[in-house]
């Protein structure tokens, strides 16, 4: 049988699929971070997954973002709490903290990028 569509469009597996974790990191490096210093790809994962680990243990994620019904509420909760961990991250990374703290554009990417990958 000849297939549907002899001319299939569009991606059919033939590239590795990547993790989304490595794709906000390179949207990022490319848009923001061009003068980060020689930060490694592996350094900045890091950072990201300290900031992901830091939402999910704070104390208000749980009850608040994860288990609310209301969009709004979460959308509120999680801006606080990203708050709150950007200040406890900002005494281990100045150099983050600055960036995102002067940025609006950033932080808000940051903010939508994080609460992609928490779901």
């Amino acid at each position: 049988m000849d297939p549907a569509n002899p001319n299939p469009r569009g991606v059919h597996g033939n590239e590795q699929e990547k993790d989304p974790l490595d794709q906000i990191i390179q949207s990022f490096s490319e848009r923001w971070f061009q003068g980060w210093g020689v930060v490694t790809t592996e350094e900045k994962r890091v950072k990201f997954l300290s900031i992901l680990q830091g939402i999910k243990e704070h104390p208000d994620f749980e009850p608040k973002y994860q288990k609310s019904q209301d969009e709004d509420h979460r959308s509120l909760a999680f801006e606080k709490i990203f708050e709150e961990v950007m200040l406890i991250r900002r005494r281990q990374d100045l150099e983050l903290y600055r960036l995102v703290a002067s940025d609006a554009v950033l932080k808000s990417s940051l903010q939508q990028s994080m609460g992609g990958m928490l779901g």
